[in-house]
């Protein structure tokens, strides 16, 4: 049997090193040239769809703020919608809160202080209102004059980032959607005085049947009430 010598075996390892990184490259190569082309407004119009047939949603999410001064503040919890505006955000931490309207009044309970806010949607200025109209009424190119999406290679999903065509109080919304389902799984908001909202939404559940007494604004017994219009409160 033939002697196989160290030097003979180091160019032999070597080639067999350099064949493999030929295909690979080959490979991620040819995977890119058959990607098909983004195409943005086909997945907003696919967002539009699956929003506009959902009857109601349910989902973990991490909400971050951010103030112009580099101040951040991290919220979680859990998140329930109902298509007809109505929304719930039952928070966790940094402690208990729940904000909640039935698509006329905003309810917001500081379960730390015992201190409830209450006031009309129309007259409440809040960040998580854009969430609030997504189920049943989502028409993104209308709210929208222009977007740009990319693709995040890591995670698959499509960010686009989406420019208000009125000015207001919104520079920018930006949403991360899988491109399997047309869920969102991050919203991002950037306001014109440079704050920042954004919203994580993890294990997401659709048309679960939720219950409508789950969006009832009334406050609790034992709440301190605030009421922001003269309507409100008792």
């Amino acid at each position: 049997m033939p002697r196989c010598y160290p030097f003979v075996l180091i160019l032999i390892s070597a080639y067999m090193l350099y064949r493999l990184l030929a295909v690979a490259v080959f490979a991620s190569s040819v995977m890119a040239q058959q990607r098909p082309a983004l195409n943005t407004s086909q997945v907003l119009d696919q967002v539009d769809r699956k929003f506009s047939r959902m009857q109601d949603l349910s989902a973990d999410f991490t909400q971050i703020s951010r103030e112009p001064l580099n101040q951040t503040a991290r919220a979680s919890g859990h998140l329930y919608l109902m298509k007809g505006g109505k929304m719930r955000f039952e928070y966790e931490e940094p402690f208990k809160r729940v904000s909640v309207s039935d698509s006329k009044r905003f309810t917001d309970l500081n379960y730390a202080n015992r201190e409830a806010t209450t006031d009309k949607v129309k007259d409440t200025i809040d960040e998580r209102l854009p969430i609030m109209f997504l189920l049943g009424r989502s028409n993104l190119k209308n709210e929208f004059g222009k977007w740009k999406g990319t693709l995040d290679d890591q995670t698959g999903f499509v960010a686009i980032q989406l420019f208000p065509k009125k000015k207001g109080d919104v520079q920018w919304v930006e949403i991360s959607v899988d491109p399997r389902t047309y869920l969102i799984h991050r919203l991002a908001l950037k306001y014109s005085d440079e704050s920042e909202s954004e919203f994580f939404f993890d294990k997401i559940q659709t048309n679960i049947g939720l219950r409508s007494s789950l969006f009832d604004p009334t406050v609790p017994p034992g709440f301190h009430v605030v009421a922001i219009d003269d309507s409100g409160g008792r």
